[in-house]
């Protein structure tokens, strides 16, 4: 377990030296793509902060899930805020001018009953 835990850290270290604050989700998401990373989106609302926004999430890991959940993933998450208002009635809220706030770990429970 320690050992991975490094290996997230690194993972984190690195993303947050490529990823910087204040960059677009288009220049991340065309960074991402240029590496060949698959990612995904995802509405979340991290560390118990009370703002929520689109991430995208990167896949970086797997864990041992407890027995309620099939599955424990842990991803590298760059969050981002709206510059533009998100309308709710189309299923891709995300817009290429949301700017970059944050590099996380994301552990969400997948899977769980």
């Amino acid at each position: 377990m320690e050992k991975r835990e490094v290996g997230y850290q690194s993972a984190l270290m690195g993303y947050s030296q490529d990823f910087q604050p204040g960059l677009t989700r288009k220049e991340v998401e065309d960074r991402l793509r240029s590496k060949g990373a698959s990612f995904g989106q995802i509405w979340t609302s991290f560390g118990g902060r009370r703002e929520s926004d689109y991430a995208d999430i990167v896949k970086i890991g797997e864990e041992s899930a407890p027995w309620y959940c099939s599955e424990a993933y842990v991803y590298i998450a760059l969050e981002f805020s709206a510059v533009e208002e998100h309308s709710f009635l189309y299923h891709h809220l995300a817009k290429d001018s949301d700017v970059l706030k944050r590099v996380e770990i994301f552990r969400p429970l997948t899977g769980c009953l």
